[in-house]
């Protein structure tokens, strides 16, 4: 499914978990993986597959975002986006998946405090902006949204201990 997502790169990107382990500098590498309606029943055989790259520290997860802009068919229904999350929170027991059982709990909710103040982004064309991702790319529905760094940056601020550990684990250790 990756390789019909992203224009067959699978192979050059295994290929590239795998020469990084073979790196003599210890390299750790997150994979972060953006669950959509054709790809969140991967999630389990990834996460399988990665446990035996010694290259991959983890793997973080968002949810798919439609924009507007002919996608929409890749977004997850409400019963997709539930199961999607439970999966990943099952996961969690036996696969170091960085995402706070906390934020996971909340995106299947949908009742995360989103602090888009905490956000600046940076464009490919170098543009900075500030402020929720979505803002300029498409129409903000906040009940789609699945950036789960922004739900745990958001949880982290209010020193939510899950969050905290999540961001320690995924950025510093």
């Amino acid at each position: 499914m990756h390789d019909r997502l992203r224009s067959g790169s699978f192979g050059q990107v295994w290929s590239n978990l795998e020469a990084a382990g073979r790196s003599p500098n210890g390299t750790r590498i997150l994979v972060h993986f953006t669950l959509n309606r054709l790809n969140w029943r991967e999630l389990a055989g990834l996460a399988e597959r990665l446990k035996g790259t010694p290259a991959v520290k983890g793997l973080t997860l968002q949810l798919f975002y439609p924009y507007g802009q002919g996608e929409s068919p890749l977004a997850l229904s409400d019963g997709e986006r539930r199961m999607a999350l439970e999966e990943a929170l099952r996961l969690k027991r036996s696969y170091p998946i960085l995402n706070s059982s906390h934020c996971l709990r909340h995106m299947i909710r949908n009742d995360w405090r989103c602090r888009e103040d905490l956000l600046i982004n940076v464009d490919p064309d170098g543009r900075i902006t500030q402020g929720c991702y979505v803002k300029g790319r498409g129409a903000v529905d906040c009940r789609c949204c699945g950036f789960t760094p922004v739900a745990e940056a958001s949880a982290a601020l209010a020193l939510h201990p899950g969050s905290l550990l999540a961001g320690w684990r995924a950025y510093l250790s």
